[in-house]
């Protein structure tokens, strides 16, 4: 009686065991895993020193969105001229990228919203007050090619382009009142404001173009992790996180 008590409960004991792998495989197998590719310099971003803030502050959105959609991303490192190569060769399933979603990208690339915006922004001195930043009227405003002096004229007509050689010398220009703003991407403005010209001067617009850093993977495949990553991103945004990890990481 005794051997066939232990033939049970040796038996159940096995069971029991098989069953725990089975939930504990189920359990890790249900989470679905996305390989990320990066390029940690951000080429060719000109981001005035923020690499390492824009890589960590990626890789919190990145965990924060996994753990609302119960997937989890996986950064792999590429260098910048193997990352579109790493994501047509399927060695993941999308990369992070400042690819601008143009019409002949979209033939081959699916693009999210941008989780970091990079495009043009206005700068002022610190005293700018509001009406002078919404109309320009004959404000005189440093631009270093045709593509910003477009962009400054059709957001603001009634602004003076004024073009210059030297970022630098554009900034002093504006701090001494010779100038009255500044259209310079938003990464180096954000470095100047908070840095050297910290009281002196101010980011007075939103960014004036679509430029931005998003996931980016082939056309036709991942529809629906572009789809989640969005979703998760537009959670973080609506619940506040998402201001607080751009604070976090500098970049707010």
């Amino acid at each position: 009686m005794l051997v066939h008590c232990t033939r049970i409960t040796k038996r159940a004991f096995n069971y029991f065991f098989i069953f725990t792998l089975l939930v504990l495989g189920s359990c890790s197998s249900s989470k679905k895993v996305y390989k990320i590719g990066v390029d940690p310099t951000w080429f060719p971003l000109e981001i005035a020193n923020k690499e390492p803030y824009i890589l960590a502050f990626s890789h919190e959105l990145l965990q924060k969105i996994g753990h609302l959609k119960s997937c989890e991303f996986q950064r792999i490192a590429f260098s910048w001229d193997d990352l579109l190569d790493a994501v047509g060769k399927e060695q993941c399933q999308a990369i992070l990228s400042s690819l601008e979603p143009y019409v002949f990208n979209k033939e081959k690339y699916q693009f999210s919203e941008n989780f970091l915006n990079t495009g043009p922004v206005l700068v002022m001195r610190d005293t700018a007050k509001k009406s002078e930043v919404d109309h320009l009227y004959e404000k005189e405003i440093a631009v270093f090619s045709q593509n910003d002096e477009q962009i400054l004229m059709q957001k603001y007509p009634d602004a003076l382009p004024r073009t210059y050689d030297s970022l630098p010398m554009a900034l002093v220009d504006l701090s001494t009142g010779a100038i009255d703003g500044v259209l310079m991407d938003y990464l180096r403005a954000l470095s100047y404001v908070t840095d050297i010209y910290a009281g002196q001067l101010k980011i007075a617009s939103m960014p004036l173009n679509h430029s931005g850093i998003k996931l980016v993977t082939t056309q036709g495949q991942q529809k629906h992790l572009v789809r989640l990553f969005n979703e998760g991103l537009k959670e973080l945004k609506q619940s506040g996180e998402y201001e607080a990890l751009l604070k976090k990481w500098k970049l707010g």
